[in-house]
């Protein structure tokens, strides 16, 4: 216990929610430039007293504690709420975390369909194809309409959460295994888990926290092989491998996240003008004069490269 109480103490402050969106994120994703991190639930199986059982159920069957985990756009977590049971939704833990009250004005978090679209909150489209392991299944793997495009895009950035959970149920087997210890206690030491996975990747910039992807899904006991079960709704790991995007502040919409759900669909159709305006040929697309220079006798100063019509995911 000392050294679960050192750990919690000695790096509580590892943990901050970002307030600031990094350049890096903006120009990847800069229809997303004000998420300051993405959210997602993950389910570690525990002990609880017989009486508590059902109320600690998931909807697996098994028992389990229902964590809110946050991760920041370095795969870092900046913000966990433990303790919920296993039969909790997970927008009912995130409004028990009050993850919400201390995201600032016009900021928001990249959330799943479950959580539901608020003005802190950017979800999905439902009934819309959304995981990257669909698309991985789809013959072209193209978006096909604005809201296509939008969950596309929105599962690539929010991806590094459900990496981050996969990497910290390999790196730490008690996360995985089960817990048989007072229930004060489990949360503590999921925490401290969290605690230092922040520590690691602070200390040491060669961390490669991706490649216990390869450790072995099912090892150990039973309860291994059901707790690693809970990976199974979990993307694996993708490379972005699509063209990076460069918007000017002056020209990106200015979204009204006072609308309602309006500000969502407002962003996925500005997102996909954007993107048919770019699959068009040279010679379809409209120039402004500030686009297309032109020389005395008329002619482009200078043709656009056919590399540059590449498909923008």
């Amino acid at each position: 216990m000392l050294g679960l109480t050192a750990i919690l103490r000695g790096l509580g402050d590892l943990m901050v929610l970002p307030t600031r969106v990094p350049s890096k994120f903006k120009t990847k994703f800069p229809y997303f430039d004000q998420a300051i991190c993405a959210i997602d639930g993950a389910h570690f199986p525990i002990t609880v007293a017989r009486a508590d059982c059902d109320r600690f159920r998931n909807r697996k069957g098994w028992i389990s504690t229902n964590v809110l985990v946050a991760s920041d756009w370095s795969m870092r977590v900046c913000f966990v709420y433990v303790g919920a049971e296993g039969s909790a939704h997970d927008a009912t833990v995130l409004d028990w975390s009050k993850l919400i009250a201390m995201v600032p004005e016009d900021i928001f978090v990249l959330a799943d369909a479950g959580y539901g679209l608020t003005e802190e909150g950017l979800t999905p489209f439902r009934s819309t194809r959304y995981h990257l392991k669909e698309w991985a299944k789809r013959p072209n793997g193209r978006p096909q309409t604005p809201q296509e495009l939008f969950n596309l895009r929105h599962a690539k950035a929010r991806n590094i959460v459900q990496r981050l959970i996969g990497i910290l149920k390999r790196r730490f087997r008690v996360l995985r295994s089960g817990m048989e210890c007072e229930f004060p206690t489990t949360k503590s030491v999921i925490y401290a888990c969290m605690l230092l996975h922040n520590f690691l990747r602070a200390v040491d910039a060669s961390d490669q926290a991706q490649d216990l992807s390869q450790v072995p899904r099912f090892v150990g006991t039973e309860r291994d092989r059901q707790a690693q079960q809970t990976n199974s709704d979990e993307a694996p790991p993708q490379d972005d491998d699509s063209p990076q995007e460069h918007v000017d502040d002056a020209e990106r919409i200015q979204f009204d996240f006072s609308n309602g759900t309006a500000w969502r669909s407002w962003m996925a159709q500005a997102m996909w003008d954007e993107y048919v305006e770019f699959q068009r040929p040279p010679e379809e697309a409209s120039y402004g004069e500030s686009d297309y220079a032109t020389s005395e006798d008329g002619q482009g100063d200078e043709d656009r490269d056919s590399d540059d019509q590449e498909e923008d995911l």
